[in-house]
């Protein structure tokens, strides 16, 4: 497993190394506009990362509500133009493309890593936090233990970041985004997406049901970042921001365009 797992990271840094111009560059608040974090701190989860990941979906949320004929058929490729104007917009696009052809990550993270993931969720699954905030606080002093490897407890720190703002984010936006597309119904009446999962409904508390609603998106987004801290680590390189978000971005557009779609 960990052959394989060295293998496919190897074949990820040859990729993105030559996609990612600025892959060798340290940003700084003056060329990026983004604050570095503080890495792996249990009682600190950084913003940087994050904050502009939501903010790159607020703006990809506005660019797609202008498009008067937006539909299932061109809402890939109206996700792919928008990737365009960003920076790093090639490796949004790359990794839109591996959820919608994968589904997930999982193939390319260790056991170990994949093991923490499940731990958590089945942590969060089980919890019944009041509000974001006492779930913000959780996140905060999450401790790893299944993850002991240097690099991808520092990987895990932006796995953790990506997370908790990419939950927040959905969870106060799912429902504008589901009703991006309209169709018609058999009498020829327009019917959006449908604003949540049905089977969410059962539950009354609001950490149940949102989790039901957007706890798989922000996982997806979530790993993406984590892949692509691993792949610098690993690689020796520096871990650029932009790369993360742009990659977190593709990543969290397309689980819930594939969701939109599939539920019309």
């Amino acid at each position: 497993m960990k052959k394989k797992f060295s293998v496919l990271l190897a074949c990820l840094v040859m990729i993105f190394s030559c996609n990612d111009e600025d892959f060798n560059q340290i940003p700084t608040v003056e060329s990026s506009g983004i604050a570095i974090p503080t890495i792996y701190s249990k009682t600190h989860i950084s913003t940087s990362v994050g904050e502009s990941h939501n903010l790159h979906l607020g703006d990809m949320y506005e660019y797609l509500s202008t498009q008067n004929n937006l539909d299932s058929s061109n809402i890939h490729q109206y996700a792919h133009t928008f990737f365009g104007s960003m920076d790093n917009g090639e490796l949004a696009s790359e990794d839109y493309d591996f959820v919608k052809n994968n589904g997930s990550y999982s193939s390319l993270l260790s056991s170990d890593f994949n093991a923490e993931i499940s731990r958590l969720n089945q942590m969060l699954e089980a919890s019944d936090f009041s509000d974001i905030n006492e779930f913000k606080n959780y996140m905060y002093n999450y401790t790893p233990i299944h993850i002991t490897d240097k690099n991808e407890l520092i990987a895990w720190e932006y796995y953790a970041d990506t997370f908790f703002h990419s939950f927040e984010y959905w969870s106060n936006n799912i429902d504008n985004w589901n009703t991006l597309i309209v169709s018609n119904n058999s009498a020829g009446n327009p019917v959006a997406a449908s604003n949540s999962y049905p089977i969410c409904g059962v539950y009354s508390s609001w950490w149940k049901r949102t989790w039901c609603n957007v706890g798989v998106f922000a996982g997806v987004d979530a790993a993406s970042a984590g892949v692509k801290a691993l792949v610098a680590l690993i690689s020796g390189s520096p871990i650029v921001f932009g790369t993360i978000v742009a990659s977190a971005v593709g990543a969290s557009a397309s689980s819930v365009i594939a969701s939109i779609v599939s539920n019309l």
